[in-house]
C-alpha cells in the first residue's frame, strides 16, 4: 500500500510540474479558441399563431399540443422522477381503493367518473377554446392593420392585453400595437421606446437598443418582455467584447455580464458567460465564486443541467489547483465528470 501511495504521489508531482510548465500556453489557447454564442431574445409566450386556413386542418394541430400547451417528450424528465413516481403511486392507490370495495367500489368508480370526465372535458375545452379564440382575434387584428383600420386595432389590442396576459410577451403583438398608436396619435412612450429598441437590436446596435429598452422599462416596469430584451442587449455587448479576435477584452466583457444581475438576478446565461470571462482573464478565484453561484442555483431545478454543472465544477477544479490543494483538485475534477460525485453541501457560500 505504501508503494502505491508513493507512486500516486510521484505521478501527482509530475502532473503538477507539467501543468505549471505549460500553463501559459494553455491559457493562450483559451483566449484564442473560446467563443461565446450571441444571446437570443426571449421567446414569445404567445406560441400559437394562425397564419392561414391550414391551421384548422388536423395535421396542423400538433402545434396546439406542442406550442399551445407546451408539451414535450422530456416533460417528465423536466419535472423530476419524484413527481412522476408520486403520480403513479397515487393512481395505484386509487385503483387499489376502488378494487377493495368490490362491487361497491365499481359503482363508486362509475359515479366518480361521471363527474370527473365531464369536468375534465369542460376544462380542456375552455383552455383549448381560449387559445383558438384569441388566435382568431390576433389574426383579425393583422387583417385590420393591413387595411389601415388603426383605431379598432388599438382598442381591441388594449382590451386583449387585459383579458389574455400571454399577449404581453409577444413581440409582434406589441410592435403592431405601437405602430397603430403612432398612426392614431395615441402613442404610449414606453411602447415607442420598445419599438426603437427592437429596430436597433435587429440591426445589432446593442448600445442604442439598451438605452431604448431602459427608457421603455422605466415607463412600464412590469413588462417582462422589455426586461428580457434589455438583458439580451447587455449580454450581446459583453459577448462582442469577448469574441473580438485581436482585441479580446475579457475584463470589459465581465463588467457587462455583471450589469445583467441588477436587472435579472441569477441570470444563468450571464453567470455562465461571466465564469468564462473570469477564467480567460486569469481570475480563477472569481471564476470559482461564479461557479459556486451556478451550482447553488441549480439546486432549485428538478433536473440540474449536467453540462452546466460539469463546467462549473471544472472551474472549481482550476481554482483549487491554483491554490495548491491537489486533493481538493482531484475531488472537484471527479465532480465535473461524475454526477454521482456531486456534493451539494460541499460548495461553501461566501
Amino acid at each position: 500500500m505504501s508503494f502505491i501511495a508513493a507512486e500516486y504521489y510521484n505521478r501527482g508531482e509530475e502532473v503538477s510540474s507539467h501543468v505549471d510548465k505549460n500553463f501559459s500556453e494553455v491559457q493562450a489557447q483559451w483566449k484564442q479558441n473560446i467563443v461565446l454564442d450571441n444571446s437570443d431574445p426571449p421567446a414569445s409566450t404567445f406560441g400559437i399563431k394562425i397564419e392561414d386556413s391550414r391551421f384548422f386542418q388536423l395535421p396542423s394541430w400538433d402545434k396546439v399540443i406542442l406550442e399551445g400547451f407546451g408539451y414535450k417528450n422530456s416533460f417528465f424528465a423536466g419535472i423530476g422522477q419524484g413527481w412522476s413516481f408520486s403520480l403513479i403511486g397515487v393512481i395505484i392507490c386509487l385503483m387499489g381503493l376502488y378494487l377493495a370495495w368490490e362491487q361497491q367500489g365499481i359503482n363508486s368508480l362509475i359515479k366518480d367518473m361521471k363527474i370527473l370526465v365531464p369536468v375534465s372535458l369542460l376544462l380542456f375545452s375552455v383552455i383549448l377554446g381560449s387559445h383558438i379564440y384569441f388566435n382568431i382575434l390576433n389574426y383579425q387584428l393583422n387583417v385590420q392593420f393591413a387595411k389601415g383600420e388603426y383605431s379598432p386595432v388599438v382598442n381591441t389590442s388594449q382590451a386583449l392585453i387585459r383579458l389574455y396576459p400571454p399577449l404581453q410577451g409577444d413581440e409582434e403583438f406589441l410592435e403592431r400595437l405601437a405602430r397603430a398608436e403612432l398612426y392614431t396619435d395615441t402613442a404610449d412612450p414606453g411602447l415607442v421606446n420598445f419599438i426603437q429598441g427592437l429596430e436597433n437590436y435587429k440591426d445589432s446596435n446593442f448600445l442604442e437598443a439598451e438605452n431604448s429598452f431602459k427608457k421603455s422599462l422605466h415607463s412600464q416596469p412590469n413588462r417582462f418582455l422589455i426586461r428580457g430584451y434589455l438583458v439580451a442587449a447587455i449580454l450581446n455587448q459583453g459577448i462582442n467584447y469577448f469574441n473580438q479576435p485581436n482585441t479580446r477584452n475579457a475584463a470589459t466583457a465581465a463588467d457587462f455580464f455583471e450589469k445583467v444581475f441588477k436587472i435579472f438576478p441569477g441570470h444563468v446565461e450571464a453567470l455562465y458567460d461571466l465564469m468564462l470571462a473570469r477564467v480567460v482573464n486569469g481570475e480563477f478565484q472569481k471564476s470559482a465564486e461564479v461557479a459556486k453561484q451556478i451550482i447553488d442555483g441549480q439546486k432549485y431545478f428538478q433536473q440540474p443541467g449536467i453540462g452546466l454543472m460539469g463546467q462549473a465544477y471544472v472551474h472549481l477544479t482550476w481554482a483549487e489547483y491554483n491554490k495548491g490543494d491537489i486533493n481538493k483538485t482531484w475531488e472537484r475534477y471527479r465532480q465535473s465528470v461524475d454526477t454521482k460525485a456531486w456534493d451539494k453541501s460541499g460548495v461553501e457560500k461566501k
